[in-house]
């Protein structure tokens, strides 16, 4: 699918094109058989086509989610985080080969399950599977254990409260258990070690945990963070303007995060007093999506701090 900037002439393909909305299905017979939206992480080892293949395209707006199937057996999804999928400005596209012939098959009622469990879908689905707590606070935030949300040269107490990084890795980072929602929209993260550097915000499942960016300049997905490195201070978010000269990060401190997904808003907090907040513009913050992140230098230690009660803060210093 495209919308109407889409070039149906340009030397990259459906789902390459930059600056607008395409995403394409792609199979090459040299082996190459994805799913790919430019600027989104593709889905990679889909079925390959062969004639008299059926594919299907389905896209939900209301999760900003767009659906692949081949003969009736999901594919993937892209969930895109760079742009929104908007009813009534997209179309159906294709993009075909020298001896192509390709024919719309229209069903009124096309047996697409949803439901289904394939393997390359298995960590995404894990990740992004999630209850809205029936309360508003307090959520008992800890750090997950699981290899897709914390790296390995991270440790974790066995209460799982508490992340250490000694050394080793790649700016390792660790996520939280538990999803941002609209009613657990707030951490609080304390200072007990201090290394070199350090990053405290959010990042959604596609954020990579040893990546040579550190957390809030990753193009992979949605991630944002308050970090500190000597002079280097600053609220990041890649895509969007950064906040500067923030307070330094010390041992001792209490880092809050508060995520407003009506406002689509990240603000952070030290010793609570308000440091900036991050209106995206380019980023889409989902409910559930997200989770609490921390990126850590060596020597680096960090403890969620739950509270009883709702998180009270000082607006200015």
């Amino acid at each position: 699918m495209c919308d109407e900037r889409f070039s149906t002439n340009d030397s990259k393909t459906l789902g390459t094109q930059k600056g607008l909305v395409n995403s394409a299905y792609f199979f090459q017979n040299s082996g190459i058989n994805r799913l790919q939206m430019q600027g989104e992480t593709s889905i990679d080892d889909a079925e390959p086509f062969k004639v008299g293949d059926i594919l299907d395209i389905k896209i939900d707006f209301d999760a900003n989610r767009i659906y692949f199937f081949h003969n009736n057996q999901l594919q993937g999804y892209i969930a895109p985080t760079q742009n929104t999928l908007k009813e009534g400005k997209l179309y159906p596209c294709v993009n075909m080969s020298v001896g192509c012939d390709i024919i719309f098959r229209n069903e009124d009622n096309p047996d697409l399950d949803l439901t289904q469990k394939i393997k390359r879908l298995t960590a995404q689905e894990d990740i992004e599977d999630w209850e809205r707590p029936e309360e508003q606070f307090p959520t008992k935030w800890e750090w997950d254990s699981a290899t897709h949300k914390r790296a390995s040269a991270i440790e974790l107490s066995p209460n799982n409260l508490v992340a250490i990084r000694d050394s080793g890795g790649n700016n390792p980072a660790v996520m939280g258990k538990l999803p941002l929602t609209r009613n657990s929209w707030y951490f609080v993260v304390e200072i007990i070690r201090l290394g070199s550097w350090i990053g405290i915000g959010i990042a959604d499942g596609n954020f990579q945990l040893n990546g040579s960016k550190t957390l809030g300049q990753q193009t992979n997905g949605v991630n944002s963070s308050y970090f500190w490195q000597g002079t280097c201070m600053k609220l990041q978010m890649y895509g969007e303007q950064a906040i500067p000269d923030v307070q330094p990060i010390a041992v001792g401190d209490l880092i809050a995060v508060k995520v407003d997904f009506d406002e689509n808003s990240i603000s952070y907090y030290k010793n609570d007093i308000l440091q900036g907040t991050i209106v995206c513009t380019k980023n889409i913050i989902r409910e559930g999506k997200i989770f609490p992140c921390c990126d850590l230098s060596s020597g680096t230690e960090v403890a969620f701090r739950n509270v009883d009660h709702l998180p009270i803060v000082v607006q200015d210093s």
